[in-house]
């Protein structure tokens, strides 16, 4: 009886997430469309790291570097645990010898509350297989040296092509690290789909990584007007589908 009630409250957020997850579909099909393909050139390096990465799979095994694997699921739940507000007591990373079945955990503790118990079940729980930590910190060092016309500090020491060229390659290595590392570990098993189950996580993961991927592109085509791009599709989508 109680997993049935459970099913039933789930069922309209797995229907939001899908719906969701239908917007930011559209959003990367139009940026997609309208400048990557357009402006492939400027993109190439972001392929190309793509391409690195998954050519490296052939020659090195994952368990090579199990220790990143895990340092980075780690790091995602304590972004995440700090921005939900959360005291975090001790991370532990032992690939080689797992503790109690998990090769690293993170240890925290907050202050029960209704909705934020909710979201840190979403995003606490489920953080490692939606966000790349790496590969946002490395977005945001490409806008922020990104080439403007007025210009700053940023753009004057580091506006130069070959920096912009690097950084668009590991965006492209670390972001397809990321896809293939957190959906090789996204498994019924695993104990950080326990709090929400793991049918429904998947469908909040799915929606959460193309959201992060949404971003990532609006960011990387700043220089070619995709937000405003995205916000015609936006208020275009909404007025033909609910006025």
């Amino acid at each position: 009886m109680l997993n049935l009630i459970k099913k039933i409250v789930i069922f309209p957020f797995i229907i939001l997430w899908v719906i969701l997850s239908s917007i930011t579909i559209g959003i990367i099909g139009i940026i997609f469309d309208n400048i990557i393909i357009q402006n492939i050139e400027y993109f190439r390096f972001f392929f190309f790291g793509i391409g690195v990465y998954l050519i490296s799979l052939f020659f090195i095994k994952p368990k090579k570097y199990a220790f990143w694997n895990t340092f980075w699921h780690e790091i995602s739940h304590i972004i995440f645990a700090v921005f939900t507000f959360s005291k975090v007591h001790k991370l532990m990373i032992a690939p080689d010898m797992p503790e109690n079945g998990a090769a690293g955990y993170v240890q925290y503790s907050f202050k029960k509350g209704k909705i934020l118990d909710l979201i840190r079940a979403h995003l606490v729980s489920l953080a490692p297989y939606f966000f790349s930590p790496i590969t946002i910190i490395l977005v945001i060092i490409y806008w922020i040296i990104l080439p403007s016309e007025s210009g700053n500090f940023f753009t004057n020491w580091f506006n130069k092509e070959p920096t912009l060229n690097g950084i668009l390659f590991f965006i492209g290595i670390t972001y397809i690290y990321h896809i293939y590392t957190s959906f090789s570990q996204a498994r019924p098993s695993q104990s950080d789909f326990n709090s929400v189950g793991y049918i429904y996580g998947m469908f909040f993961v799915v929606f959460m990584q193309l959201f992060f991927l949404s971003l990532i592109l609006i960011v990387l085509s700043w220089n070619f007007d995709s937000f405003d791009l995205v916000y015609e599709y936006i208020k275009d989508y909404y007025l033909i589908n609910y006025n």
